[in-house]
């Protein structure tokens, strides 16, 4: 019993001052260090840039969104100023009557067929992908009729052309032309007596395709991010293309003498639009 109130008066007084030790004794006593972080939390990933955990497959797939492929349908339409030059090659039949002249023999069945030669120029405008142009055209048959008599054919017009263009840049116009056929006969002694001319309406459709340059641009960013969310890229068409088509023309040539004229051509266009 002695040995116990030996020890409680030995370790006592150290036990209640302690317990009884004021609140800014308490306070002023050191924490308990912090366990040192393993490692600092990563920063969260934004949605406009890749994340580096993501599975694989949404990495191939966030890079195939930059630069998608760009279709045709979303090409804007044709519009603005038009202007197109063709020039072809062909064949021309004209047909009809030529009457008597001094030193020119009647031809009274022609029938001439030959190799042509065609140009035109176009110019006008146009909204959604349909134009309206004025026109020149100018044909020449290769070869002339050489029996009973010599004479040789041209062809000038004026006219108004109309075109309609899809979206991936077909086209088709159609022509109405007044149109002048000029002979010109060696035989006649006179030489300011050797031409003649003779004049009608005219009609033709020209059905072809054309190509243009495709400029891309981007329509909008996002922090610099190259990664859209959706849409990425918009589409130009150039201002110049250029084309193949065929042609076909018709003219009903009145007066003295009457005529008909048909051409088949094959040109090329150089189109501004």
């Amino acid at each position: 019993m002695k040995r116990i109130l030996a020890a409680g008066l030995f370790f006592g007084p150290s036990l209640l001052g302690a317990t009884l030790a004021p609140p800014e004794a308490q306070a002023q006593a050191p924490a308990p260090a912090a366990p040192p972080a393993s490692a600092a939390a990563p920063a969260p990933a934004s949605a406009l840039a890749p994340d580096p955990n993501a599975p694989e497959e949404r990495k191939i797939n966030l890079v195939a969104a930059e630069d998608p492929e760009q279709d045709d349908d979303d090409l804007p339409p044709h519009r603005g100023v038009f202007a197109r030059l063709t020039a072809g090659v062909g064949i021309g039949h004209v047909s009809g009557q030529l009457g008597p002249e001094p030193g020119f023999k009647p031809i009274d069945r022609l029938s001439h067929t030959a190799p042509v030669l065609a140009v035109a120029a176009e110019l006008g405008g146009g909204v959604q992908n349909f134009a309206l142009a004025g026109e020149l055209l100018y044909e020449r048959m290769l070869t002339r009729v050489l029996e009973p008599s010599r004479v040789s054919f041209s062809l000038f017009g004026i006219g108004l052309g109309a075109s309609l263009y899809s979206t991936d840049d077909w086209f088709v116009t159609g022509h109405v032309r007044w149109l002048m056929m000029l002979l010109w006969k060696p035989e006649i002694p006179c030489w300011y007596e050797r031409g003649d001319a003779t004049s009608g309406p005219g009609i033709g459709l020209t059905l072809g395709k054309e190509w243009y340059s495709h400029q891309h641009h981007r329509d909008r960013t996002y922090g610099g991010s190259p990664y859209r969310a959706e849409g990425h890229r918009d589409a130009e068409r150039g201002k110049g293309g250029i084309g193949l088509a065929l042609q076909g023309n018709y003219a009903s040539l009145s007066g003295n003498p009457d005529l008909d004229y048909l051409s088949g051509l094959l040109v090329l266009t150089m189109t501004r639009f």
